[in-house]
């Protein structure tokens, strides 16, 4: 019986072939005292993400109050003290 996909019998979730290391990301570890270098796209993602936290922490509670149930209540008093 032919299995779609072809290849071995075994399941998706099966062990892989190669065996774990033991290093993040395949990366040997560093001589003592010497620091990693940054990645070209590391520095950009740090900054936006930074900047984006930032822009939510500062923004999202200084955003006007535009909720039509409060404008309701307002305008309910208003007629309420017009009255």
């Amino acid at each position: 019986m032919k299995i779609r996909g072809g290849g071995e019998k075994s399941s998706f979730w099966a062990e892989g072939k190669n065996d774990p290391q033991g290093l993040l990301f395949s990366e040997s570890p560093l001589p003592a005292g010497q620091k990693r270098k940054w990645e070209s796209w590391e520095a950009p993602w740090y900054f936006t993400f930074g900047a984006a936290t930032a822009i939510l922490a500062l923004g999202l509670p200084a955003r006007p109050d535009s909720s039509l149930v409060r404008w309701a209540d307002r305008q309910a008093a208003e007629r309420a003290e017009s009255v």
